[in-house]
C-alpha cells in the first residue's frame, strides 16, 4: 500500500520497474505503468531581518515602522508635506519597496486623523 503525500510534495513519473511484483501483470496494472517518486525541494531563501541599526537610520529618515512591514513616513509631494501610511514588501534583491496597499494623507487630513483619535477609541471600546 502507498501512503498518500502531502499536497505540497513534488512527484515526477518514472519509468523504473522496482514496485512491480514478480508474477508480471498483477492486479490489471501493466509493466510499464510508471511510478511516483518524490522531488526534493529547493531550500526556501532565509529572510533577512533588519538590524537595530537600519531602523534607527529609517527613523531618522522621517520613517516609522508600524511592525509587520507597515510604515508611517512624511515626505513632500508637488511642493506641500503628506504622511503616508504604507505596506511595504521584500523586492528580489532583499530590500524593502513600499506597496500600492496605503493611504497618503495631506496635514489638513492628517489633522483631522489626530482630533478623531478618541472618537475612534471610544468606537473600539464597544467591540
Amino acid at each position: 500500500m502507498s501512503q498518500k503525500a502531502p499536497k505540497s510534495a513534488k512527484y515526477v513519473l518514472s519509468s523504473s520497474d522496482d514496485d512491480d511484483d514478480e508474477g508480471g501483470n498483477a492486479g490489471g496494472k501493466s509493466e510499464s505503468k510508471a511510478k511516483k517518486s518524490r522531488v526534493e525541494k529547493k531550500p526556501k531563501k532565509e529572510k533577512k531581518k533588519k538590524h537595530v541599526e537600519e531602523e534607527e537610520e529609517e527613523e531618522e529618515e522621517g520613517r516609522f515602522s508600524l511592525g509587520n512591514k507597515r510604515f508611517v513616513s512624511v515626505s513632500e509631494f508637488r511642493g506641500q508635506a503628506r504622511v503616508d501610511i504604507r505596506e511595504f514588501y521584500t523586492a528580489d534583491d532583499g530590500s524593502l519597496k513600499p506597496g500600492r496597499k496605503g493611504v497618503c494623507l495631506t496635514l489638513d487630513q492628517y489633522e483631522t486623523l489626530k482630533k478623531l483619535i478618541p472618537k475612534i477609541d471610544t468606537a473600539l471600546e464597544n467591540f
